[in-house]
């Protein structure tokens, strides 16, 4: 079969890194691969997603620690990009 005529179906096919594999010609070990990256392609996408949670999270308490200080007087100011800069 040609590249043209050829139509993906996903019960048959399977795409890795922009080459599409009949997942009938896989051995059962290339099966097993295949499934740990995706189980871990799932973990990593999971934990990213909480990741983002907990940074909101952090954000919104952030926001509510700065209101609750802003009447209290600060002593001095600081360059927080060039102390980092500094620092590396």
């Amino acid at each position: 079969m040609s590249a043209n005529n050829f139509v993906y179906d996903a019960e048959k096919h399977i795409t890795i890194n922009g080459k599409v594999y009949d997942r009938d010609e896989f051995a059962q070990e290339q099966v097993q691969q295949i499934s740990t990256v995706n189980f871990a392609d799932q973990q990593i996408m999971n934990a990213t997603q909480l990741l983002n949670i907990q940074k909101l999270g952090r954000d919104q308490l952030v926001k509510e620690l700065l209101e609750a200080i802003s009447a209290v007087p600060h002593v001095a100011e600081i360059d927080m990009e060039a102390t980092a800069a500094a620092a590396s």
